[in-house]
């Protein structure tokens, strides 16, 4: 019964830390190839670079493309 009660309180403490946990950031990538800007959380792959970061949601990281694409 006590090793129940001490998986128990394991499980409850394990699971309360998974809520914990923050989202990941975004970041503002240019096209190496087209100069095209893009929001990501992570890189869209080779040709690439990131332009600018890090940005709490991507609302942030929308506003950040609107102000470098004014002419």
């Amino acid at each position: 019964m006590k090793n129940r009660i001490k998986w128990l309180i394991f499980l409850g403490i394990a699971s309360s830390t998974l809520g914990v946990a923050a989202p990941a950031p975004w970041f503002l990538w240019q096209s190496n190839v087209t100069g095209g800007v893009i929001c990501a959380q992570h890189s869209p792959g080779d040709g690439w670079s990131q332009l600018a970061g890090s940005f709490s949601t991507a609302g942030h990281c929308k506003q950040a493309i609107r102000q470098k694409t004014k002419p």
